[in-house]
């Protein structure tokens, strides 16, 4: 079952903006997973495309203060890059999303668990874990969770405009070559959730079904990432792809699975380290609205 878990949290001491972004957290989450079992972190840790999880970079705005207008229209923001340090204090919130069930439920050994010695840090910053929401809120759509199953009952058979807010930088590697394209096309985006769908669900479906799917508008941006090792250029904003010609309702159904389950999953590269988040979104009238 893919879960969407927001990790409520609070600085004892000011965090400097350099441990904001997703790497740093991507040793937290490592941590945790060490603490409750080191066979499974070992694991995480060998490199394979598709691993079962997903992190945010450290988010200190709440779901309202992220909503601004552009264009008439009221558009979230997820932070990704930052101008200042957090204050100590400072209420902060970490998204981590699971493709499996096996992480979940080693990882809620800590939080269900009061007395559990496992010591919440970023760098050395300590940090006190207040709540951990698993169901969306007016204050909190980041939280959820699906079984697979649900995901392809709740998908449409009929709809086929699939629109996408990619809210950190997403990057892909080119099937072939050793270099990243920050270029969403319909290949890249969908093989990407095709390839993680196929892998974690037991609900199948053909690598040729992407065919009938073209882009039909978007608005993008890039932006670079870089930490001691590495730099990146993803692209971050909205584009819409559309389904053309004679499709039937099951490849229909199929293609509005994948856009619903790229919540859970991300897209692209790196988004162990809180890169390629992205959510489906429908346009009613003046605003955006969410699948879930």
């Amino acid at each position: 079952m893919p879960y969407s878990l927001v990790l409520n949290l609070l600085p004892q001491s000011s965090i400097s903006k350099e441990f904001l972004q997703g790497i740093n957290l991507h040793g937290l989450f490592f941590e945790l997973v060490h603490h409750v079992n080191p066979e499974l972190s070992s694991y995480l840790h060998k490199d394979f495309a598709n691993k079962p999880f997903t992190i945010s970079p450290l988010q200190t705005k709440t779901f309202h203060e992220s909503l601004i207008h552009e264009k008439s229209s009221i558009v979230e923001k997820l932070q990704f890059i930052y101008s200042h340090d957090v204050p100590v204090q400072t209420p902060c919130w970490w998204r981590i999303s699971l493709l499996d069930d096996l992480i979940f439920h080693e990882l809620k050994k800590i939080w269900l668990n009061p007395d559990s010695n496992f010591s919440w840090s970023i760098n050395d910053i300590k940090l006190k874990l207040c709540s951990v929401l698993m169901h969306p809120t007016s204050e909190q759509p980041w939280a959820n969770h699906l079984s697979y199953e649900e995901i392809y009952q709740l998908a449409s058979d009929q709809e086929r405009k699939i629109n996408f807010q990619i809210f950190t930088p997403a990057t892909f590697r080119v099937f072939g070559t050793k270099y990243d394209s920050p270029l969403p096309d319909k290949s890249l985006v969908f093989n990407s959730l095709l390839n993680r769908w196929n892998t974690f669900s037991n609900i199948p479906f053909k690598n040729n079904i992407i065919e009938p799917i073209f882009p039909a508008n978007f608005d993008l941006k890039t932006f670079t990432i870089e930490d001691k090792r590495s730099k990146f250029i993803g692209a971050v904003g909205t584009i819409t792809f559309q389904i053309f010609g004679d499709v039937s309702p099951t490849i229909i159904k199929q293609l509005n699975t994948l856009a619903d389950f790229a919540f859970f999953s991300g897209v692209g590269r790196k988004t162990t380290m809180g890169m390629g988040i992205l959510k489906r979104v429908f346009n009613n009238s003046n605003k955006f609205y969410t699948v879930f």
